[in-house]
Formats: structure tokens, C-alpha cells, sequence
């Protein structure tokens, strides 16, 4: 809800949807930072309005790229902290960490089954966010965009994952509204969504895993096992992807598997969906040396780290997602797999060997799997997924 205080200053009050992973979680006023938050909302007013329509004295002429107004941002009430990650019985300690264990990780998607609690935790506490600004007409314009902006923004670590996720109360946030202001910032011809359970981080992971890697649910009765809805789609596109192409080139382990074909149209499928500039993974479960590691051939091509192209965002208790526009560095290029086993190199798919409109166009192939796939696996059983077309069902 807006707060007038003086002519010039503006306060809103911002609504957690989600935790916010903090590294200073245990100090006092942990809270979102406004450092982090004007930036983006500089780029989001930028992006809207366009960059020539920016009137001069909403500049700041001492910060390139940045406008007239300045945030503060504090706890309003004591910071809920959230254990993040996976952590045994056996290895908890605290009687918060046995309490956590027992109950099962909400938020595995954060480490994973490593073992490990961060140091990081989950922040959830209402915030006050208030804005100083001189210029009557910029001042405004914040107040008129301010509640789409906070639906599509996320902050903190992970926040393409739905953690660091607010609304600022009295905007509106109508799961419609939600919708099409996420369809019309990313570019999008759908949002998905669906109506989250008391773990929705477990349904994020589970829907996410399935779009890119595959899940393997080996515990349930019958063990439910799908490959990736991306290994799919591309092989519809006529493209293998990696997996298969480590086994045969001999760099990762076949596992009774047959690899004397050699699949010529073998591609690095998964980069689309996010990488690092170098990144590591298990070769063998005996043997915690033997990795693959994975780098950019040619050093000159570097690339900084790509996010992936799914966004999530968790509001009152439902989950939209939606595929934002592929960072077109990515595509074509050329990666190296090494391990002790061998060496080979796999490019990228090229841009114009995929669909014109290949986000959405996978994104919506992915709904129709999902839909299909929900009733198979634990963290997503029951679940009814939707696609909000642009301006409506």
C-alpha cells in the first residue's frame, strides 16, 4: 500500500512470496537490498518507456544507466530464517536441524542431496520500500509501474527459481494481471501455472528437472522414470543430445549401454537451459576424482554465465512459469568434454537449425508433456497445470 510521508517520498510495503536467500540472514533488519533492487527497476522503467524517451532530468549524471531517486528498503518485523538444502538425520545436531530432517527438505532444490546446510538461509519478513525522488512526474511513473515490477523481478540467489519473490500490497495482483505482465515482459506467447502445494520448491524442482535432465523417482512403487522433455523435443527436431554422445565418444561410461552408432547430429541441447563458464560432473559413484569437465573451446568466445531461460514465480500460493528469450551467445557455439576416460567436442544447436520462435515453441510442448506426466511422479502428482495464452485463455 502506498504511504505518503512528504511530497517528494514515497513507501510501500512489500509482501514475501517466497524466502529470500540471504547471506547476512543473521543480521539484525536482514532484508532485500536496495542496492541490488534499483538497478533493475532503473533497466525495467529504461526498458519500458525506451531508452530515447527518457526525459533528461530523470537522469543521474553522476551514475551512467541509473535514474533520479534513491531506495530504502528495511525489515518491517523480525526476519523468518528457513534452513536451506538437504541435511540427514544422523548429520543434525540442533534441534532445529533434527526437526528439519525429520520433516524432509522443502528446499532441496537449493543444494540438492548433498549433505550440506548452507551458510545461506531463507529470509521471509514484509519489508517497507521507500522511495525518494525529487522529479513529481518520475516519481509517478514508479508508483504506476512499481507492482508489475515486483511480479517480474525475483531476488536473491536462485531467483529464476521462484525464491526472492514480493508484491507490493494495494498493486494489483490478480493471477490474470500476473499473467499477462509476465507474457508481456518476456516476450512470451503463454504463462503456465498451477496451484502450489505446502512444498512448492519440490514442484518447481521436479517440473524443472523434467524439462531439462529427466527425473529418475526410483523409490516410488512402481519407480517412475522419465528422460527429459528436452531430450524429446530435440529428437523431434532430429537432434541427439550429449548424454548419449559422452557414451559413445568414450568419455563418460556406456553401463551395458550399446554405442557403436555415432550419431552425427549429437548437440550440447542442454546449454540452451543455463551454464557456467566451466562447470564439473560426476563420471563414476566410486571414484569422487573422476569428473567430466567442461569448457568453451575457443577461449576468445568466452561466455559468462547463462541463466536458465525458465523463469518461476511463486505469488499467493501459485507458481507461474515461462520461457524468457534465449541468450543468443549460446547458440552454435563449440564446448569441450574432457574426462580420464577421453576428450571430444560438441557444438551447441545453431539458432536457425531450431524452430523460429523455439522458447515457445518448447515451452508449449513441455506443458502438454507435463500435463501428461503429473500424475506420475510424487512432487507433482495431481497437479493441474494451465497455459494463459497473451491477452486470454
Amino acid at each position: 500500500m502506498l504511504e505518503e510521508k512528504y511530497d517528494f517520498q514515497s513507501t510501500y510495503t512489500l509482501l514475501p512470496q517466497s524466502p529470500l536467500i540471504h547471506f547476512q540472514w543473521d543480521q539484525n533488519g536482514a532484508a532485500l537490498r536496495a542496492t541490488e533492487v534499483k538497478p533493475k527497476l532503473d533497466r525495467y522503467i529504461i526498458k519500458r518507456l525506451g531508452e530515447s524517451n527518457i526525459p533528461s532530468g530523470w537522469r543521474n549524471n553522476q551514475s551512467p544507466g541509473a535514474l533520479n531517486y534513491k531506495l530504502r528498503i528495511v525489515a518491517d518485523g523480525v526476519p523468518e530464517t528457513t534452513l536451506l538444502g538437504y541435511i540427514s538425520r544422523k548429520k543434525a545436531k540442533t534441534l532445529e536441524e533434527k526437526d528439519y530432517a525429520f520433516k524432509g527438505c522443502p528446499y532441496d532444490i537449493f543444494y540438492g542431496n548433498t549433505g550440506d546446510v548452507s551458510e545461506k538461509r531463507g529470509v521471509t519478513v514484509d519489508m517497507k520500500l521507500t522511495v525518494d525522488c525529487f522529479i513529481k512526474e518520475l516519481r509517478e511513473y514508479i508508483d504506476s509501474v512499481i507492482g508489475d515490477f515486483f511480479i517480474v523481478t525475483n531476488f536473491g540467489t536462485m531467483q529464476s527459481k521462484g525464491f526472492g519473490s514480493f508484491i507490493v500490497d494495494g498493486k494489483k495482483n490478480d493471477p490474470n494481471h500476473i499473467c499477462q505482465t509476465l507474457i508481456a515482459e518476456y516476450q512470451a506467447n503463454a504463462c503456465y501455472r498451477f496451484k502450489a502445494s505446502k512444498s512448492p520448491f519440490k514442484q518447481i524442482k521436479c517440473l524443472y528437472s523434467l524439462m531439462k535432465t529427466g527425473v529418475n523417482q526410483s523409490y516410488m512403487d512402481p519407480p517412475a522414470y522419465r528422460r527429459s522433455i528436452l531430450f524429446d523435443y530435440m529428437h523431434e527436431q532430429g537432434f541427439g543430445n550429449e548424454k548419449a554422445w559422452l557414451k559413445q565418444k568414450h568419455i563418460a561410461p556406456a553401463l551395458g549401454k550399446k554405442v557403436d552408432q555415432n550419431d552425427e547430429k549429437s548437440r550440447y541441447v542442454r546449454a540452451l537451459f543455463g551454464i557456467g563458464e566451466e562447470i564439473e560432473f560426476k563420471n563414476s559413484l566410486e571414484d569422487a576424482n573422476d569428473k567430466v569437465s567442461v569448457k568453451i573451446k575457443d577461449s576468445e568466445e568466452k561466455i559468462e554465465r547463462l541463466n536458465s531461460p525458465v523463469f518461476f514465480k511463486v505469488i499467493n500460493h501459485t507458481v507461474y512459469y515461462i520461457g524468457m528469450p534465449i541468450n543468443e551467445e549460446i547458440y552454435g557455439k563449440t564446448f569441450t568434454f574432457s574426462s580420464n576416460m577421453g576428450r571430444g567436442e560438441i557444438s551447441v544447436p545453431r539458432k536457425e537449425d531450431l524452430p523460429e520462435d523455439f522458447i515457445n515453441d518448447f515451452m508449449h510442448y513441455a506443458f502438454t508433456k507435463l500435463n501428461i506426466y503429473s500424475a506420475e511422479f510424487r512432487d507433482i502428482k495431481g497437479l493441474r497445470l494451465e497455459e494463459v495464452k497473451r491477452n486470454g485463455k
